[in-house]
């Protein structure tokens, strides 16, 4: 197809998980690229979450499980969009000292804020 003209397509399987050695191995004897928690080494999902710092919002330990699925149903799955848009926390109803909490451990988890 014209459209595609200059693109590789190629099968990718991501997870937030870890593969094991036979799932390795049949993916570099297959041609499949891996995407885990620390596949592939140095560039795995933990390496480019720390090096990109795109913690997700339910690394937070200071709101709920319910809080949390509040942020992610209104499009903030980011810890940095908070950041440079806390107005965002007034969603989840809480007080002024708690979102001091909220933005206190955003800044802990964002070292870079």
């Amino acid at each position: 197809m014209k459209d595609y003209e200059g693109f590789v397509f190629q099968g990718m399987v991501a997870t937030n998980t870890r593969f094991s050695p036979d799932s390795i191995s049949y993916a570099e004897c297959s041609g499949l690229a891996l995407l885990g928690w620390d596949y592939p080494s140095g560039n795995g999902l933990k390496e480019i979450i720390d090096r990109e710092n795109i913690y997700p919002v339910t690394v937070l330990n200071s709101i709920t499980k319910a809080q949390k699925q509040i942020l992610l149903d209104n499009g903030t799955v980011i810890c940095r969009q908070i950041i440079s848009d806390p107005a965002i926390l007034d969603s989840l109803d809480l007080s002024e000292t708690k979102k001091d909490r909220v933005i206190s451990e955003l800044r802990s988890v964002c070292s870079c804020c």
